[in-house]
């Protein structure tokens, strides 16, 4: 799920295996879109049990990449 904030803001909810490789392709893949002006990522990580009870919650923030 994905939801635009605004203008600037994008906050998605995704299972992922590998959360480095997720940093990365939002840094750099997204981050060098001609549109895309500053990327700036933070990702929040949560494991789940059955029935959302949620066990483990961290958060990674990702060095800003500088504005164009």
């Amino acid at each position: 799920m994905a939801t635009v904030s605004g203008d600037y803001q994008i906050c998605a909810h995704v299972a992922v295996e590998d959360h480095h490789a997720l940093q990365t392709f939002l840094t750099e893949v997204v981050g060098a879109l001609e549109e895309v002006t500053e990327a700036d990522v933070t990702i929040v990580l949560e494991t789940f049990k059955r029935g959302g009870f949620t066990v483990h919650r961290h958060t990674l923030a990702g060095a800003p990449r500088a504005a164009r």
